[in-house]
């Protein structure tokens, strides 16, 4: 009886640590064929960095287990009906900006509480989380709901501007709204989307929705957007170990401010990553200095062999 206990507790772990080295192998395999450059093979690139790799591997493992308590919690309050939130009473702050985080595919509002709470913690006033059904319906329509829960949020905050932090496929359909409807409400004043796949990721191909391979390169959709920037400071942060967005660098926008490179996480981990926080952090301190405060916190990061954080 301990023996299937142990068993059945411990399959979940290694289905998900099996699951992520199938990622990273796939991952791995991109950079040895990526322009056929042998620095870039998987044996070159774990002998020249091989801590990096592996470290980010863990992490990712851990990170992993975290996002999906949370997405776990969320599907739960789902249920009793707690999705989006938008401050209220005291809690919203007349005429300030307000900064939207919004999640990525496959996730629910609640994975983005700790960026939340980080964000609190620094002074920022005026959050909304965004919950949206990632699965459902096609990236236009889900720029168009996005618009429709700003309206409710103005609203009800009286807000003026918006300020997107957004994860994964969150980026892309803040990236389409800002660039679409940018002006309205006091209009978009930064984008800051972290492990987004705004060109595009290879590893959609093996989607299980519809949603998830409408994210491939190869989708129109991304022609169209890698041509569009919205009118507002554009920060792309990424991980040369996402194992989500192959190759690492479709998360950069080729019309992005800047785009910061971390080292020490995969795709889940940059939401709840300190390095890639302090990115955030930077990128709203130049976009809301009466907000998040001028100070500079975020390092900037040199990796050696790759395009280094900075002016794409």
């Amino acid at each position: 009886m301990i023996q299937a206990t142990v068993l059945l507790t411990s399959l979940p772990l290694v289905v998900l640590a099996l699951a992520l080295l199938a990622l990273y192998t796939i991952r791995w395999y991109d950079l040895s064929v990526k322009g056929f450059d042998p620095a870039r093979s998987w044996a070159n690139a774990l002998g020249e960095h091989f801590w990096r790799p592996v470290r980010a591997f863990v992490a990712e493992f851990l990170y992993c287990l975290v996002n999906g308590f949370f997405l776990i919690l969320g599907l739960v309050l789902r249920l009793f009906g707690r999705r989006s939130s938008i401050p209220s009473g005291k809690n919203a702050v007349q005429g300030a900006p307000l900064v939207v985080l919004i999640h990525g595919l496959m996730s629910t509002g609640v994975n983005m509480w700790i960026m939340k709470l980080r964000l609190k913690l620094r002074g920022i006033r005026n959050i909304a989380v965004y919950d949206y059904e990632s699965t459902k319906g096609p990236l236009e329509l889900q720029r168009d709901k996005l618009r429709d829960f700003l309206a409710t949020a103005h609203q009800q905050t009286g807000a003026e501007g918006v300020a997107f932090i957004a994860h994964s496929m969150g980026g892309v359909i803040a990236h389409d709204y800002a660039c679409q409807y940018g002006a309205a409400w006091g209009g978009t004043l930064a984008l800051v989307t972290t492990g987004s796949p705004l060109r595009g990721s290879r590893v959609a191909a093996l989607g299980l929705s519809a949603s998830a391979r409408a994210l491939h390169p190869e989708n129109s959709y991304f022609a169209t957007a890698a041509a569009r920037r919205p009118q507002a400071p554009f920060v792309c942060i990424g991980s040369m170990y996402d194992e989500l967005v192959i190759p690492y660098t479709n998360s950069a926008h080729p019309l992005a401010d800047r785009f910061e490179l971390v080292d020490n996480c995969g795709h889940a981990g940059l939401i709840y990553s300190g390095q890639a926080f302090g990115h955030v952090m930077e990128a709203l301190r130049q976009a809301l200095p009466d907000e998040a405060g001028s100070e500079s916190g975020a390092d900037q990061v040199s990796l050696p062999g790759h395009p280094q954080s900075g002016k794409i």
